[in-house]
């Protein structure tokens, strides 16, 4: 690495006040969506308290989900197409109007409203993300990308376990799930405010000679996003992340899923250690954040990504070991430190390429994780009622820990990629059918 890359520290990285402005506005939005989720869980709970509060919960769950699957790739050919400023401003005043439709919910009978919003919310979401991101590398010099990503990681953990351990205080002072969606919709317009202020060039990608016609757009739409994955398909870099990243996603829906089950019947502690094993997750990512510019200028990526995902799998599978609760905070503690550089790394990677694709990128690789993480969460369920919790957790760490080997292998011989003197990452060109095929001859 670079000595450039090497003296970039965090302070340095906060005292650039767009990117500082954007931090802001996304934590107070994060706050905001931490407590207007646990408040709908809990008023569908205080709802259905006669039955069925489970299956209503589990529902509300999915249309949180599917949207971001069904809209994820499509979202990122309109991110490269439109104008990202604009795109976000107009997102996040929709979603704060929306979430204000949940006021109306009074009995059982409306909880379709809290579906269709959840739904609604979900598919801006899909494309407020990735052009978030995209737009990142406008606002920070290249040294100091991985550096903020794991700021911004780090800050989206701290305002939802903040939005979630307030929603509980908030819903008990007040009886109503009122002041919580209130407090969400505020966060939206918050946010808008913060990124109209962004320095964020005024610029779309978008085809000048497209017909009106509906089947010359579907046309056109489907071969942009062809164009987007097959640039994906043919970055070595890329493909090792991506698919590291969803073995490890797949070995995290045992956590997802089963820890408040194990803490509960197989530990025998109360739900109030969860909150407490959060925060010592959390201290993790904020001290790992301290040493993220070192690591960048002695590790390659490569060895990022495969030593983080390694470690985060062998933790997961110790889990299952555990018999004292207090283990679990060391645990914890080793969640955050590895799998915060390997997030930053991961959104780092698809920011660094051309700005005229980087949406499709960033939407197509959200909507494979995401997959990945819907299919973990039904499987951990599956497999902790057919082998048990504790069994569970060492096969969800042992794949954890194969996808740090898969992208490890995928990705040694890319040179450490943070020290360029040019404003993208040097990708690797190689389909892996064809790298797999020369690395075996």
């Amino acid at each position: 690495m670079n000595n450039a890359a090497a003296t970039v520290r965090m302070r340095d990285v906060l005292r650039n006040r767009s990117f500082r402005n954007l931090l802001i506005g996304q934590f107070v939005s994060n706050v905001g969506d931490g407590l207007i989720y646990l408040s709908l869980v809990i008023m569908l709970n205080r709802l259905f308290s006669a039955g069925g509060a489970e299956a209503a919960i589990g529902f509300l769950m999915i249309c949180q989900a599917a949207p971001r699957v069904i809209f994820g790739l499509l979202s990122g050919v309109y991110v490269d197409r439109l104008d990202r400023k604009q795109l976000m401003i107009v997102t996040d005043v929709a979603r704060g109007v929306i979430v204000l439709a949940c006021l109306l919910v009074n009995r059982p009978e409306d909880v379709w409203i809290y579906y269709a919003s959840a739904a609604l919310l979900s598919a801006l979401s899909s494309v407020f993300g990735p052009a978030r991101n995209a737009s990142l590398p406008h606002l920070v010099t290249k040294e100091q990308l991985l550096v903020a990503n794991t700021l911004s990681q780090t800050s989206f953990i701290v305002a939802l376990t903040l939005g979630t351990a307030s929603a509980g205080l908030l819903i008990g002072a007040f009886d109503s799930v009122v002041p919580a969606i209130v407090v969400d919709a505020i966060s939206f317009f918050v946010s808008a405010a913060f990124i109209a202020a962004l320095p964020l060039p005024h610029a779309s990608h978008a085809p000048h000679h497209v017909r009106p016609d509906g089947d010359q757009r579907a046309a056109q739409v489907w071969a942009e996003l062809k164009e987007g994955l097959h640039y994906l398909a043919h970055q070595r870099t890329l493909v090792g992340a991506m698919l590291g990243f969803t073995l490890t996603m797949l070995g995290l829906g045992a956590i997802n899923v089963l820890f408040v089950p194990f803490l509960v019947n197989d530990l025998h502690m109360s739900e109030t250690y969860v909150g407490f094993v959060d925060l010592t997750q959390m201290l993790g990512m904020v001290v790992i954040n301290l040493f993220i510019a070192r690591l960048v200028a002695r590790f390659s990526i490569a060895q990022i990504f495969g030593l983080g995902m390694l470690g985060l799998g062998v933790s997961i599978g110790v889990t299952g070991l555990v018999q004292s609760a207090w283990v679990l905070f060391p645990l914890s503690v080793v969640w955050g430190v590895t799998i915060a550089p390997v997030q930053a790394g991961a959104s780092t990677i698809v920011q660094s390429v051309p700005d005229h694709i980087r949406g499709r990128i960033g939407s197509a690789t959200e909507t494979v994780v995401g997959v990945a993480n819907v299919v973990s969460m039904a499987l951990a369920g599956f497999a902790g009622s057919a082998i048990g919790v504790r069994a569970t957790f060492m096969l969800g760490g042992l794949i954890a820990g194969l996808g740090g080997v898969v992208a490890w292998w995928l990705m040694r011989e890319v040179k450490p990629a943070l020290d360029r003197s040019s404003r993208d990452l040097e990708l690797q060109p190689a389909e892996v059918a064809l790298a797999l095929d020369d690395d075996a001859a």
